[in-house]
């Protein structure tokens, strides 16, 4: 059981309006949902929502599109998410029974109730994060409306700092209940590092604005990394790398050199800002020889399982190091490529998952674990050795597959059971690769 508190960011809801609930459950499941709209502490059956079943050995998601009642109450209120096993009773009125093979989690979302008139800033678009242009930028802004009528007319309002504050009056149509925006140039301006923007609407159609939640955005401009830098030097670690990049983004191609050296670090790459093919990421070896720089780390449990971890983050390489995870056990991943990260590549690095007699594959002992929809991925030039499966890739589903996976002039040795195991994929190039072993074990290509 789980429940994330209030202090956690809530999703915003407005009494009479309809939306999607999507949870992603796991194999052989069903799930269902409850929403307190009464406020009264008790999950009531009439506030119940089923998402769906799934009998089969693939991730699903369970969809529900739920109408959020006129008679609902308004401010916080508790969403309980259920899932178990197929084979057991999942109804209304098991908010709060006992399940076999399942899992309970609290969320709070905030209901509020739909105004006659709103102007809000959906999104200030530019100058954005990261900034990677200070001179004559348009300042832009995406205009939303989460009132029941059609929005006009309001004022928008913007200031750098403490510096004069500009008036733009908007005249145009954005549709009600949230169901569109328009996207507005409010003027230019010239920026330096560490200005603060804030831009607030006024006045929706000559009225006031009784909801003040969407009214204003605040941006603090701050520079992308671009160029070369060294760890340490730059940055202390890896992990202060990694913190840089999540911060401020990227603005061009990004390399770090690291010098010689063991680092003992388990470091995480969400999505990074600004990343794209001509805006990449690279973590390489200052001397180019992936002996000299050791990345080590031991996991625990399959809820730390990786020494180097891709959560999101696409357009990021590892050139020329060593990933080492030193534990001896089921849970020994050196790689792991999760959470739709796209374009990753391991180059000329030495892999190496920590020794196991697992006799299967997924989140357990592997050199490069890919799960989920992770698409275009490039092994190359590796050696890769140890665990109970040197490579596993496996997509979502026969209709939701990986596409592209380049595995090319790697040294693939020392699995204890499956050299390759591959599912729900397609666009896979292998060829020059060299699979062995120094003793006797199961290996199996899958």
């Amino acid at each position: 059981y789980t429940e994330y508190p209030t202090s956690t960011a809530t999703t915003i809801v407005f009494t009479d309006q309809t939306y999607e609930l999507k949870v992603n459950s796991g194999l052989y499941n069903h799930a269902g949902a409850w929403i307190d709209w009464n406020q009264d502490g008790t999950f009531a059956t009439t506030e119940f929502y089923y998402l769906g079943v799934n009998s089969s050995g693939s991730y699903w998601n369970g969809i529900q599109n739920i109408t959020v009642p006129a008679t609902a109450l308004t401010g916080m209120t508790k969403l309980r998410i259920r899932g178990g096993y197929y084979g057991y009773s999942l109804g209304a009125g098991d908010a709060c029974t006992t399940l076999q093979y399942g899992e309970t989690e609290d969320y709070f979302i905030t209901v509020i109730q739909t105004p006659q008139n709103d102007a809000g800033i959906q999104q200030l678009i530019n100058p954005g994060t990261p900034t990677c242009d200070f001179d004559s930028v348009d300042v832009t802004v995406s205009l939303n409306n989460w009132g029941s009528n059609t929005l006009t007319t309001c004022s928008i309002k913007w200031q750098i700092n403490s510096g004069t504050v500009n008036s733009y009056s908007y005249s145009g149509s954005v549709p009600a209940y949230g169901n569109g925006f328009d996207t507005v140039i409010l003027g230019n301006a010239n920026f330096s590092t560490n200005d603060i923007l804030r831009i607030w609407t006024e006045s929706p159609n000559g009225a006031i604005d009784s909801i003040s939640l969407n009214d204003s955005a605040t941006v603090t401009t701050i520079s992308g990394l671009s160029g070369t830098y060294t760890i340490p030097g730059d940055y202390a670690s890896i992990t202060a790398a990694r913190d840089a990049l999540v911060s401020y983004g990227v603005c061009d191609d990004v390399i770090f050199n690291i010098a010689s050296g063991t680092y003992t670090e388990q470091v995480e790459f969400p999505d990074i800002l600004g990343t794209s093919e001509n805006a990449t990421i690279t973590f390489q070896s200052a001397n180019g020889n992936p002996n000299s720089v050791k990345i080590v780390q031991s996991s625990t449990s399959n809820t730390n399982n990786y020494v180097i971890a891709y959560r999101g983050a696409d357009w990021l390489t590892f050139q020329k190091l060593t990933i080492k995870n030193s534990t001896s056990g089921t849970h020994s991943n050196a790689v792991a490529i999760t959470n739709g990260s796209h374009h990753a590549t391991l180059n000329e690095c030495v892999i190496k998952a920590g020794p196991s007699s697992y006799t299967g594959a997924g989140d357990y002992s592997t050199g490069v674990y890919i799960n989920g929809i992770n698409n275009f991925a490039t092994i190359s030039g590796n050696r890769i050795e140890g665990g109970s499966c040197n490579i596993y890739w496996f997509g979502g589903s026969t209709t939701s597959q990986n596409d592209g996976l380049t595995l090319t002039d790697n040294e693939i040795k020392n699995s204890y059971f499956y050299t390759i195991y591959g599912y729900y994929g397609k666009g896979l190039e292998m060829h020059g690769n060299t699979v062995t072993n120094d003793s006797a074990m199961y290996t199996y290509a899958y």
